[in-house]
């Protein structure tokens, strides 16, 4: 997620008269680490290599600290955010990407 939306999130937030919970400062995409690779290689116009395997990590970390903090899966969605009106600027993971990397 580009900053810009990090910081209009915020201020969303704390000028909502509808939000009073908790809600996922996450981009509206969902994305795989692979997918995220993918096109940050393409948006660097690098070569994307293959992932690290997690038994490496696990080696490196320790197995609990690596499932823990790395090997972890989770899906997060901004529905409370899109839900009170909220509308990002960079909606697409290409787009947040790009404008990280013109800043």
């Amino acid at each position: 997620m580009a900053l810009d939306d990090v910081v209009r999130i915020y201020e969303h937030v704390l000028v909502s008269d509808v939000l009073s919970e908790v809600v996922n400062a996450v981009g509206p995409q969902e994305q795989t680490n692979a997918e995220f690779t993918k096109v940050l290689g393409k948006t660097l116009h690098r070569p994307t290599v293959m992932p690290l395997p997690g038994f490496i990590l696990k080696l490196i970390m320790g197995g609990e600290k690596a499932k823990e903090t790395v090997l972890i899966s989770q899906r997060v969605s901004p529905r409370r955010l899109l839900d009170a009106g909220f509308e990002f600027t960079h909606p697409k993971i290409d787009s947040a990407i790009e404008a990280a990397l013109a800043s």
